[in-house]
């Protein structure tokens, strides 16, 4: 599934639009208006670990050596930003 993230074939995860934006950068959230805009910048570090900047620019996460694992956080993150 990983695999099929990264070569931008898949969507969407847990519900949740996923689009590629760069080489290794995704939007992940609902970055539409009529969503309130609940969504994270996801990127990879030089050391090649995959870390998300959450909405505004406000704080960075932790780095991820699995992007699955961090797409599971950044969900949480996101649905707890919500409540």
């Amino acid at each position: 599934m990983e695999e099929d993230i990264l070569n931008g074939t898949i969507n969407e995860y847990k519900e949740m639009p996923l689009r590629k934006v760069g080489e290794s950068e995704f939007k992940y959230g609902w970055f539409l208006p009529q969503h309130d805009g609940g969504w994270v910048l996801i990127k990879k570090d030089m050391h090649e670990k995959w870390y998300y900047i959450r909405l505004g620019y406000v704080s960075e996460s932790e780095r991820y050596d699995s992007l699955l694992e961090l797409l599971d956080e950044a969900n949480i993150d996101i649905i707890r930003s919500k409540i």
